[in-house]
């Protein structure tokens, strides 16, 4: 059904271009919502290897519909 959202994060809406990967975004959002009881994928180096960063989002296996 499609129910994961995948969200890229970037320093620069327009250019595209990604947050350098020392500031670590993916992990220290993932760290912020599971202190708000959200589980998420964090994912780094999506753009190259490196660079680049994402969350993944999912419903719960409970969902009915």
């Amino acid at each position: 059904r499609g129910l994961f959202r995948g969200i890229e994060l970037v320093a620069d809406k327009v250019s595209g271009s990604p947050f350098a990967p020392e500031k670590r975004l993916a992990a220290g959002i993932k760290k912020a919502a599971f202190e708000q009881g959200l589980i998420c994928y964090p994912m780094s180096g999506t753009r190259d290897g490196v660079n680049g960063d994402h969350i993944l989002l999912a419903p719960p296996f409970i969902i009915e519909d």
